[in-house]
């Protein structure tokens, strides 16, 4: 595995930020937030399903929409 210091300047300054999420319990494909003034609305537009990256790393994929006011 490749340390932070060995990546060196290949990674970016962390930003900081402050983000508002709307709490929506019964939606699994959409999510709102408020990030810098700007409302922010993603939705998933399909399941592409379970991805392998080597031998440890999975995750799921998914397609989104994204809409930013």
């Amino acid at each position: 595995m490749v340390s932070r210091h060995e990546l060196g300047n290949y990674l970016a300054p962390v930003e900081e930020r402050v983000d508002i999420y709307l709490y929506l319990p019964k939606c699994e494909y959409m999510g709102i937030k408020l990030r810098q003034g700007r409302l922010e609305v993603k939705w998933r537009k399909a399941e592409l399903g379970i991805m392998h990256f080597g031998d440890t790393v999975e995750g799921k994929a998914e397609k989104m929409g994204q809409v930013v006011m």
